[in-house]
């Protein structure tokens, strides 16, 4: 909005006649004092972009960047079988694993997991990957991803405590970190290879339960407990509670963490401050729920590349055309 002051005086001076979207670009026609002009606004504000599916029929759980590129795969997917003979809901694993390019665009299958479950940490140029799968002693395994091989090799593993189960792994300050219900316990590669002790464990104060982790292109670490609705940010002596949100937790980039609440897209500041991002078009809607499906599952997680956040959805389920072949199909966005 905008006036024009005279003595005494003040009139509604600017006003929009027209808004018009064409992909990412959001621009305005101007009326000044009544009369068109030929100026135009453009409108710079967040937007959503649909990327072609994944290829990918699980929900992604092992996920990290690596050289500016997304790996992801995994997952456990339940879906309800009606037409089979024995119906009800079923549980698969899902062991493909994948890479994304956004420099190009395109999805690469790569060699499948040996485990379909894990948390992530970027190292050195390499991925490790705290697993599900356990050795002969019970001890979680730790994985190790080579891109320039496209293989994966056992880094090392962990005792999982039984009364407090591992919430976060991941890689800070020249360490590897995990990171229980009371705990964080650090870690160099060669104490995790030999199956030693953490070097310092710290009483982090959480109850940390169902939670999320995510590494921005700094490096930094940012935390989302679902049963605390907090999130935290890493430093050496603990972990720092910026905000709380009731909201999708979408992930970190540039040092700032994004959220969905409803329709609105929240970014919050490592010191905490909260700014609303209004978005082009509805993303529950227009972008990560497609026509047709009957049943989708919230956002996975998000990566950041270049600046961007990437994000991929849970497991969508749709009406099999053909009963026979069973009710639903799965497939991840």
């Amino acid at each position: 909005s905008g006036t024009a002051r005279e003595p005494n005086k003040e009139t509604g001076w600017l006003a929009f006649t027209s808004v018009n979207i064409t992909g990412d670009d959001c621009w305005a026609q101007l009326r000044v004092a009544g009369t068109p002009t030929i100026n135009k606004l453009r409108i710079v504000q967040p937007s959503c972009q649909s990327l072609p599916r994944t290829q990918n029929g699980n929900t992604g759980d092992v996920n990290f960047v690596l050289g500016g590129k997304l790996y992801y795969g995994g997952g456990i997917v339940s879906y309800h079988q009606a037409y089979m003979l024995w119906p009800g809901f079923v549980t698969r694993e899902g062991t493909d694993f994948h890479c994304y390019d956004p420099a190009t665009g395109t999805h690469t299958r790569l060699g499948d997991l040996d485990f379909s479950i894990g948390r992530a940490a970027v190292a050195d140029g390499a991925a490790y990957v705290y697993t599900g799968a356990t050795d002969a002693q019970g001890r979680n395994l730790i994985y190790k991803y080579d891109p320039a091989t496209d293989s994966w090799s056992t880094a090392g593993c962990h005792r999982q405590g039984s009364n407090n189960p591992v919430a976060a792994f991941y890689a800070a300050g020249g360490r590897f970190h995990v990171v229980t219900r009371t705990q964080r316990e650090s870690y160099t590669l060669q104490q995790l290879a030999a199956g030693e002790g953490p070097s310092s464990t710290l009483d982090h104060g959480l109850n940390l339960g169902d939670t999320r982790q995510f590494t921005d292109e700094a490096g930094g670490v940012w935390l989302y407990d679902a049963g605390s609705g907090g999130i935290y940010r890493h430093t050496e002596g603990g972990f720092v509670r910026v905000a709380d949100a009731s909201g999708q937790l979408l992930g970190a980039c540039d040092g700032k963490v994004y959220y969905c609440d409803n329709d609105l897209l929240w970014r919050l500041a490592a010191d905490g401050t909260r700014e609303q991002l209004q978005l082009i078009f509805d993303i529950r809607e227009q972008v990560f729920s497609p026509t047709g499906s009957s049943w989708d599952t919230p956002l996975k997680y998000g990566a950041a590349i270049d600046g961007k956040l990437y994000l991929f959805g849970g497991t969508v389920r749709g009406y099999n055309p053909r009963p026979e072949l069973g009710a639903v199909y799965t497939h991840s966005q």
